[in-house]
C-alpha cells in the first residue's frame, strides 16, 4: 500500500503542483486558496472531514511547508513532515515588524493589480530571479494567505 502524503502548495500554487507524486504515492493535495479564510482549528477540521489527516504524512512546499508545520504541531507530531523551501519563523520582533511592511506591500499589489500584473511583479522579486518564472498561478483568495496566514503572524 502505498504511503498517505497531504501535499500543500505554496503562496498561488495549485493542487496539480504535486501531480508528479501520483504515481507513487496516495496523495491529497487541497486547494488552499479555498481554506486560507479558515483560522488554523477551521482549517484542520475541514481537512479531517476530507480524509483521516492522522494516516497522511505532510509534504509542503514554501507556504505550505510553514502551514504544514502548523498542522504538524497542533496533530500532536505524528506521522512525517517534510517541508520545502519554507520560512519557519521569525526570531525577533524587529524581525516581524519588517515582516509586516513586506506583507502590506504585498497585499497592496494584490490589491491593485490584474492577475497578469500581478504575476509579473511577483515574478521579478530578488527572491524569485533565480527561479523558473511562475506562469500558472491561482489568485482566490489570495490577500489571505497574507492575512491570515503571513509569515509575520507565526502559525
Amino acid at each position: 500500500m502505498a504511503s498517505k502524503l497531504l501535499c500543500l502548495h505554496g503562496f498561488l500554487g495549485r493542487p496539480s503542483d504535486f501531480d508528479f507524486l501520483k504515481d507513487d504515492y496516495d496523495i491529497y493535495a487541497p486547494d488552499l486558496s479555498h481554506l486560507v479564510e479558515l483560522n488554523l482549528v477551521s482549517l484542520i477540521n475541514k481537512l479531517n472531514e476530507r480524509i483521516k489527516l492522522s494516516e497522511y504524512h505532510i509534504v509542503g512546499y514554501s507556504f505550505g511547508a510553514r502551514l504544514g508545520a502548523a498542522i504538524y504541531n497542533v496533530m500532536g507530531k505524528k506521522n512525517k513532515l517534510i517541508c520545502l523551501a519554507g520560512h519557519l519563523g521569525l526570531k525577533t520582533i524587529a524581525e516581524i515588524k519588517h515582516r509586516e511592511v513586506i506583507e502590506c506591500k504585498f497585499l497592496q499589489q494584490i490589491n491593485k493589480l490584474d492577475e497578469s500584473e500581478f504575476l509579473s511583479y511577483w515574478n521579478k522579486l530578488d527572491l524569485f530571479k533565480d527561479d523558473t518564472p511562475l506562469s500558472n498561478i491561482n489568485m482566490n483568495n489570495a490577500q489571505l494567505y497574507f492575512k491570515n496566514y503571513g509569515l509575520s503572524k507565526q502559525l
